[in-house]
This record gives structure tokens, sequence and C-alpha cells, in this order.
């Protein structure tokens, strides 16, 4: 599910075209196509735009020489969103940064991140039918952004990252009440002073038939696993970090739209970042919860 980068004009032309619908092939019926039985797909038309917001809730907790701190964030994300091509095997989705804010009560928190260059700004996700991202452009126009608290700068890769997790994957076949389906999904993020790769296993259960925000939905549990590796620099010091975690979302998915409407998510990571030549450890331990909305009006 990871990007795959653009090649040479004459792919990007073909590209356009599959998505343009060339080859007279038509777009599948999607819903519940039989009393219980449902075909899960992304559905939409060019023209079409839609809001999406996300707000994540962190509370770390970092153990030093004996001594553990507790800090509390949160992080929202407003994106307007506009189809700008649609067609048989998926959809260009082109963005923009409505909002962007994260807050803390950390003590290195007194100057926040400033957004304020990202707002207005976007990029292009192009995904299939079924959530998988075909595409990430123009991702490199957007602004690095100094995070003082977390002595870390918001880049490309995360930006890139963030945008591949906006969808979640769908079965590519139809499913009833109990059916499941997995999905494997690697990230890299590269910053100043470290890397990290991502790893992140899901697990979809089909739950039930229900009513969301006015909606048709079925509602999907996502179990995962979420393993993070790498080296991170702090207080001018390289740490290798190792965390595991796991958690759970709750997506309600519009079934005739072809769009969810609400997704619910907690988890939870644990690990340490060590500098072995110092004989340095600091476990630490993350907690997470997460709501996304989506305004399909």
């Amino acid at each position: 599910m990871r990007r795959v980068p653009l090649a040479v004009v004459a792919v990007s032309i073909g590209i356009a075209l599959v998505l343009a619908g060339c080859g007279g092939k038509k777009a599948p019926i999607i819903g519940e196509v039989e009393p219980g039985k449902f075909v899960l797909e992304y559905a939409f038309e060019e023209g079409d735009d839609f809001e999406m917001s996300k707000v994540r809730k962190e509370v770390a907790t970092r153990t030093v020489m004996g001594s553990k701190t507790e800090t509390r964030s949160e992080t929202t994300i407003a994106y307007d969103f506009e189809v700008e091509s649609a067609g048989p095997e998926g959809f260009e989705l082109a963005f923009e940064y409505e909002e962007r804010r994260q807050t803390s009560d950390s003590p290195q928190a007194e100057k926040p991140a400033d957004f304020s260059a990202l707002i207005g700004k976007g990029a292009v996700i192009m995904i299939s039918r079924l959530g998988k991202i075909i595409d990430l452009r123009g991702f490199e126009t957007l602004p690095e952004i100094s995070v003082p608290e977390q002595e870390v700068f918001i880049g490309i890769d995360q930006y890139m990252n963030e945008a591949s997790e906006l969808f979640y994957g769908l079965p590519e076949t139809p499913v009833t009440t109990g059916s499941t389906w997995n999905t494997t999904d690697n990230y890299t993020e590269s910053f100043p002073g470290g890397k990290i790769d991502i790893l992140i296993d899901t697990r979809y259960k089909l739950m039930q038939k229900t009513m969301k925000k006015g909606y048709d939905c079925v509602r999907i549990a996502a179990s995962f696993t979420v393993k993070i590796t790498g080296e991170v620099e702090a207080s001018g010091m390289k740490f290798a970090l190792a965390m595991d975690g796991m958690g759970n979302d709750e997506i309600y998915f519009a079934y005739n739209e072809g769009m969810f409407v609400r997704v619910e998510g907690q988890w939870k990571m644990e690990g340490a970042a060590t500098n072995a030549d110092m004989g340095i450890s600091v476990p630490m331990e993350n907690g997470y919860t997460s709501t996304v909305e989506v305004d399909l009006d």
C-alpha cells in the first residue's frame, strides 16, 4: 500500500486514461446486492467533494533514570477533498489542508507548532476502489513544519504516510456478517536526526448493518498490530527505537455512497529508546484515541 513513484509521462498518461474509464468498462454495482450481502467499494464521481476531519489524543509516558513523566497532546487535521477523476479502477483525489493544529501540556510546548504555512496547501492521492494507494503526488511542495516540543520536523514522509492511512482497506469479494479480510502496510519516515520503519497488520471483520449520521452503513471492526523500529535523535544523542502496539478501529461505512462517514479508534504502543554506548534506556508508553468524521454533503 506504499507509494508507487511516478514514472515517465507516458505512464502518467496511461494511468489517467485508466481512471477516466477508457476501454468501455463500467463501474461495478456496490452496496447491499442481496439481503445481508454487501459489495464494499469506494465510489466517487468526478467533481464530487467532501470534507474529512481527524482528531487524535495522545497520552505519552517516559521513564528516565527512574523518574516518570506524562504528557497529553491533541492533534486536529481537517482536509477538503475534490474528485479530479473517477473510473472503474479508482480515483484521483485532490485535497487541501483546511486546518491543522497541535496542543500539548508538555513544558517544551510553550511555543506550539505553527501550521499556518500549510493551510490552503495540498496534494493528490490516487486510490483504487478498494482503498489501495496507486500514487501520491505533490507532497514535495508542502512546507516543512517544526514541532519544538518533540524536537522534530514534519516533512514529506510524514505527510505522505498520513495520507496513505486515510482510506481503509476493503474486501475483494462480497461480504456478509462475520466475513473477514486482511491488509499489510509498510511505511518509512525520514527526518532530521533519524529514520523509522512502520509495519501495520490489520484484520477487518464485518459486524452488522446499522445507521450512522443518517446513512445506511455497515459497522466494520478493525484490529491491528503496529511495529516501529529505527533511529531517533534527542538532546543531541542518537537512540535506537523499538516499539510494538495494538489497537482497534470501528469503521462506519456508508455502502450506498461508497465512503466511510465515521471512525472511532484506540491503540497503545510500548517500547524503549536506547543508547547502548551511554548505557541509557528510556521506556516509552503511548496511548491514543482518535475520531474521524466525513461530511459528504
